[in-house]
């Protein structure tokens, strides 16, 4: 025994001070190595920066290795006085949208979110077969509602394609209208030939107040694999 008994003692000397040694540095190698912020608090390691932080006028976005970065929330469309209609994808989230609406009810959403394919604020939203979609139902009150006269407008987004087929469309605000015996009245954007078409029915008159129909094509094809700004000005 009086082998025996310094040996133990010894060993829980050396093997203690080891191991906590050995969890401090673990775990500090961890939170500098992947930048793992989500799980800083003060007073310790624990899930969550919800308690001790806020932000104004920024925005959260992922970066490399899961580190954070601190945008400015303008790095984001932001709605003013004319806005009706501001859609961005930030929430990052299947089938979801951050919406802001006037006269106009989210129906449905159908998208995938991109944090890898972006131009703007945290995701993108992606539109990666026939079935995906963001639909709006327009309200009576609504700039766009049918039977309301349609005045100076601006349609605006920005457009990543990386396919391109004839009929493909980007919007469609279009529906039988009766005191058009039944025909159609609306926008629509759609590629065509490799170019994106914007196709206006009988939402404009002539002089003599008659309903017309017209299109307008880009000069040149779309490339895919590129962001795209595509603003559309109506009449003033």
């Amino acid at each position: 025994m009086r082998i025996v008994f310094p040996l133990i003692i010894l060993l829980i000397i050396l093997v203690f001070p080891l191991s906590i040694f050995a969890q401090s540095v673990s775990d500090q190698e961890e939170l500098i190595g992947t930048a793992e912020v989500t799980y800083l608090r003060w007073g310790g390691v624990k899930n969550g920066w919800k308690s001790i932080y806020k932000v104004i006028d920024t925005t959260l976005v992922h970066g490399e290795m899961g580190k954070i970065s601190v945008s400015l929330a303008d790095n984001s469309a932001v709605p003013d006085k004319n806005t009706e209609i501001l859609i961005n994808f930030d929430s990052c989230r299947r089938d979801r949208v951050n919406p802001y609406l006037t006269d106009y009810r989210i129906e449905e959403v159908d998208v995938f979110p991109s944090r890898d394919v972006k131009l703007f604020g945290s995701c993108s939203g992606g539109f990666v077969n026939y079935k995906n979609a963001v639909k709006i139902k327009v309200l009576d009150n609504s700039f766009f509602f049918i039977s309301n006269p349609l005045g100076s407008f601006t349609i605006d987004f920005y457009i990543y394609p990386t396919s391109i087929y004839d009929d493909s469309e980007i919007i469609s605000w279009r529906s039988p209208v009766v005191l058009f015996d039944g025909e159609y009245a609306g926008i629509r954007c759609y590629f065509k030939n490799g170019r994106l078409t914007w196709s206006f029915e009988k939402v404009f008159f002539d002089s003599k107040g008659n309903p017309i129909d017209f299109k307008i094509s880009e000069i040149y094809d779309e490339i895919p694999y590129e962001w795209h700004h595509q603003p559309m000005q109506g009449p003033c």
